[in-house]
């Protein structure tokens, strides 16, 4: 019983529940303090973790042979990075933007972000246009030349990606771009092969 432990003086009294207030305050701030910090180190290991695999997988883009599984490791790998959020790949093609994959369009003239024009990852905000859609979206390049986007789709569920994990998402999409342009020239490179063959026999 708290009445026992205490002093029957009023006084006294209010003096040591004061007391016993403060001391309780005191635990709980280092408790808090104790739980951030075990936080943040959790944080920065998961994403450390997921850099890693990130990395991994830059290192073994050149090793794809066709752009159909190029692309579709390359959305596999960013939504796992992303925690599970959809990504889409879309080429500019005749006129439109194209998801090779699902087969959806997109006309040039629609409403683009105009970060692609930027070349630079664009962070939609709620008020823009595509951010029902897309949380992020990234410009694909051949060279100087845009060739298409990656979109991180929008979950509200979802943590928010940093300002880190927005410069790993670029570093990514610069190496896909440069590899689907090296799978083109191949491509390219083949079939002039056989007209050469064809026309020499």
């Amino acid at each position: 019983n708290i009445e026992t432990i205490l002093p029957s003086d009023a006084e006294t009294k209010k003096s040591a529940v004061n007391g016993l207030i403060a001391c309780l305050v005191f635990m709980a701030k280092q408790l808090r303090d104790l739980s951030d910090i075990a936080l943040k180190k959790f944080i920065f290991v998961d994403l450390n973790r997921r850099e890693n695999k990130l990395s991994e997988f830059r290192n073994k883009m050149s090793h794809f042979k066709t752009s159909t599984a190029l692309e579709d490791a390359t959305a596999s790998t960013l939504s796992s990075f992303c925690h599970g959020a959809r990504v889409q790949i879309f080429f500019h093609s005749n006129g439109s933007y194209c998801d090779r994959r699902t087969q959806e369009q997109i006309l040039v003239d629609d409403e683009i972000p105009v970060a692609l024009r930027a070349g630079r990852s664009s962070v939609l905000n709620p008020g823009d246009p595509q951010a029902s859609r897309w949380r992020v979206v990234t410009p694909i390049f051949d060279r100087q030349d845009l060739v298409g986007f990656i979109g991180i789709e929008y979950d509200p569920m979802l943590p928010t990606l940093r300002p880190d994990e927005i410069r790993w998402i670029e570093k990514i999409v610069r190496q896909f771009g440069i590899q689907a342009a090296l799978l083109e020239l191949d491509l390219l490179r083949a079939a002039q092969r056989r007209l050469a063959s064809a026309e020499g026999s």
